[in-house]
C-alpha cells in the first residue's frame, strides 16, 4: 500500500500528463456568462497586427457574429510564443468556428467556462504530419482534441458511400437495409477499437452514423427510382423502420453538435422522426430549455405574440434564454399596435362560391385602371416572406401607381395570417382551399411563391414561379 501511495505522489510531483479521458458528452450548459478562450501560438512570427477570429451564432438575432482576439507577441518579427484571449457571448454549449490566417476549425465552447487552445505553427503548415496543429485544455478538451484531429477521418457519411447511385438499382428494400446494417457494424467496430479517441467523440460519431442510416433508409425509394430511371418508387415493407426507433440517434448529447447549431438537430429530430417512426425522435433532456425557447421564437417569427401560458413556460423552464425572447415579444407587440394605428393593409371579402377562371377575374376587377401584381403566398413560406422584403424598394417607388394583391388560403393559419399582414402593405384575400388550388392550376403552378403581373386593362402580362427579381418586376409593372 505504501508503494502505491508513493507512486501516486511521484506522479503528482513530476506532473505526469495522466489526462482523464472524457467518457461521454456532458449535458448542455446554459449561462449568461460568456465563454472564455485563452490561447497560445507556438513559433509565431509576424510584423503585422493579426487576430484569431471566432464566429458564433447569436441567440437573440440568429445571425453570425465574429469576435476578434488580437494576438500579442513580445518579439515582433521574430519567432516566439504569442498569446490571444477573448470572450464569446454564447448562451449554451455550442459549435463555433475558429479561424487563423487561412485555416479554420470547428470546436465547442461552453458559456461560463474557459477553453485553452495551443496553435503549433510548425504543425499548422506541415505536410503529412500525425501531430495535431491545435491542442486543448479546460472545458471539453478531449472532445475538441478529437473533433479537430479526427472528424475528417470519421466522416459520418463515408461508411455508406458505396450504397448510392447505381449500387441500389437491383436491391430490394430489405437487401438495401441489410447492406446498410453491415456497413454500419463494420464502421462502429473500427470506431470502438480506436484507442486514440475519447468516449465522448466515439459517442458523437456513432450517433451521426445512426443518423445517416435513418436518412439513407428513408431515401431508398427515391434513390432507387433515380438510379433505375423508373417512374414508380419502391414500396417499403411494414417493418422496414422497426429498429430505427431503438437507435434514437438524436437522444445522444453529442448529437446536439453534429450540425451548425443545436436548433437544427431539434428540427431534424422532429421531421425525420415523423417521416420514419411516426413521431419525433427523443431528444436529450438538457436541450429542452433550448427547445422551449425556439418554439417561442418560431411563434414570434410568424408575428404572433406569446400567450400568458408561453410566458409562464419561459419563466419556469428558460431562466437563461427568457429575457431575449421576452424582449423580442415586447418589440413585436409594440410593432403590431403601431401598424394598427397606421394601417396600410386592407383585408378584402371574397365570394367563397366563385369557381374556375371567374375567381381571378373577380380578384382583379376592383383594381382595373392600374397595373397589378398578384402574389400567391403562405405564412409558413420562407421564400415568400424573403421576396416581400426584397420587393420593398419597388413598392415604395411605384406607390400610388401600382396596386398589390396578396392571396393565401387555409394552409396559412388564420391567426398567423392576421398577425403578419399588417407588415405587408396591399390588399389581402383569404380564399377557400378549392379556390386557391384552382388559381394555382389556372397559372400552371405547383408551388409558391407565384406571381402574376396584370396591366391596367386587366390583361395578364406574365407569371413567375419564384421571385424573378426587382428589375424584372419593375419593368413589367411599368409597361
Amino acid at each position: 500500500m505504501k508503494q502505491i501511495l508513493l507512486l501516486c505522489a511521484m506522479m503528482c510531483t513530476l506532473g505526469i500528463n495522466a489526462k482523464v479521458r472524457l467518457l461521454e458528452m456532458p449535458d448542455m450548459v446554459y449561462s449568461n456568462t460568456p465563454a472564455t478562450v485563452k490561447g497560445t501560438i507556438k513559433g509565431y512570427t509576424t510584423t503585422n497586427k493579426e487576430a484569431v477570429l471566432i464566429q458564433y451564432v447569436d441567440f437573440e438575432t440568429s445571425s453570425m457574429q465574429t469576435v476578434n482576439a488580437t494576438i500579442s507577441t513580445m518579439s515582433p518579427g521574430k519567432a516566439s510564443d504569442a498569446t490571444f484571449e477573448c470572450e464569446v457571448p454564447i448562451k449554451f454549449t455550442d459549435r463555433v468556428t475558429l479561424s487563423f490566417r487561412d485555416k479554420s476549425f470547428v470546436i465547442l465552447l461552453v458559456p461560463g467556462e474557459e477553453t485553452g487552445i495551443t496553435i503549433d505553427m510548425k504543425q499548422l503548415y506541415a505536410e503529412n504530419t500525425k501531430k495535431p496543429a491545435l491542442t486543448f485544455t479546460g472545458s471539453l478538451a478531449d472532445f475538441n482534441d478529437d473533433f479537430v484531429q479526427y472528424a475528417g477521418e470519421y466522416d459520418s457519411s463515408a461508411p455508406f458511400a458505396s450504397l448510392t447511385g447505381d449500387a441500389v438499382t437491383g436491391l430490394t428494400p430489405d437487401q438495401y437495409k441489410s447492406r446498410m446494417m453491415d456497413a454500419y457494424m463494420a464502421a462502429t467496430k473500427k470506431l470502438n477499437a480506436d484507442k486514440r479517441l475519447c468516449g465522448a467523440f466515439k459517442q458523437y460519431v456513432n450517433a451521426t452514423y445512426q443518423y445517416h442510416m435513418v436518412v439513407n433508409l428513408y431515401s431508398f425509394p427515391r434513390r432507387k427510382q433515380a438510379a433505375s430511371g423508373s417512374n414508380e418508387a419502391a414500396t417499403l415493407p411494414d417493418n422496414y423502420f422497426a429498429n430505427v426507433k431503438e437507435w434514437q440517434p438524436f437522444e445522444n448529447n453529442a448529437m446536439l453538435y453534429a450540425f451548425s447549431t443545436p436548433t437544427q438537430v431539434l428540427t431534424l429530430s422532429q421531421a425525420l422522426g415523423k417521416a420514419t417512426i411516426g413521431e419525433s425522435f427523443a431528444i436529450p433532456k438538457c436541450s429542452r430549455q433550448l427547445q422551449t425557447a425556439y418554439a417561442c421564437k418560431a411563434q414570434l417569427s410568424n408575428s404572433i405574440p406569446l400567450t400568458d401560458q408561453l410566458k409562464a413556460d419561459l419563466n419556469a423552464n428558460c431562466p437563461v434564454l427568457k429575457d431575449a425572447i421576452l424582449k423580442a415579444n415586447d418589440a413585436l407587440v409594440a410593432h403590431i399596435e403601431e401598424n394598427r394605428r397606421n394601417p396600410q393593409f386592407f383585408v378584402k371579402d371574397f365570394d367563397p362560391s366563385l369557381e374556375g377562371e371567374a375567381i381571378f377575374k373577380a380578384l382583379i376587377a376592383p383594381d382595373k385602371g392600374k397595373p397589378l401584381l398578384v402574389d400567391f403566398w403562405a405564412t409558413w413560406c420562407g421564400p415568400c416572406k424573403a421576396a416581400m422584403k426584397t420587393i420593398l424598394p419597388v413598392k415604395e417607388e411605384l406607390k400610388g401607381k401600382v396596386n398589390f394583391i396578396y392571396l393565401t388560403g387555409p394552409t396559412s393559419p388564420k391567426d398567423a395570417w392576421e398577425a403578419q399582414i399588417p407588415d405587408i402593405h396591399g390588399d389581402h384575400y383569404y380564399v377557400t382551399a378549392e379556390q386557391y388550388s384552382a388559381l394555382l392550376k389556372q397559372f400552371e403552378s405547383q408551388g409558391i411563391p407565384t406571381y402574376v403581373v396584370v396591366d391596367k386593362d386587366g390583361n395578364i402580362v406574365n407569371k413567375h414561379i419564384g421571385y424573378p427579381g426587382n428589375d424584372v418586376i419593375k419593368e413589367e409593372l411599368s409597361k
